[in-house]
């Protein structure tokens, strides 16, 4: 099985820390992360501001299919005009089968941005 997070990258701001699940690809530090944990206030945001300059994501097709699998998790709800934004869900999201269905999603993920890198070098 391929691991999804390769490093966990780790800030603290004031009140609050932060972890960013980043996935890497073979021979290159170019680097993708979808969420950021932040266990402090209770919620995970999803960078579309940062992948939209990032392939195969800075492709506004790609933002909206993963917004659209996220909007299948139960308590995740982003609104469709947030596709260049960093919109939050409640971190409970995550607990239960909400856990198992983001797992699939960014399994998706890092398919198609392993696909991504691999033509670029």
């Amino acid at each position: 099985m391929v691991p999804l997070a390769r490093e966990m990258s780790m800030q603290s701001r004031a009140q609050e820390t932060s972890c960013s699940l980043t996935m890497r690809g073979k021979g290159t530090i170019e680097d993708r992360r979808l969420l950021v944990l932040c266990p402090v206030t209770g919620i995970a945001e999803v960078v579309f501001q940062h992948l939209r300059r990032r392939p195969p994501f800075d492709d506004i097709e790609m933002r909206r299919e993963l917004l659209k699998r996220l909007n299948e998790v139960p308590r995740i709800d982003l609104p469709e005009d947030a596709l260049n934004r960093r919109p939050s869900f409640p971190l409970d999201a995550l607990m239960d089968l909400g856990g198992a269905q983001v797992r699939e999603v960014l399994a998706w993920f890092h398919d198609h941005c392993q696909e991504c890198l691999a033509t670029q070098g």
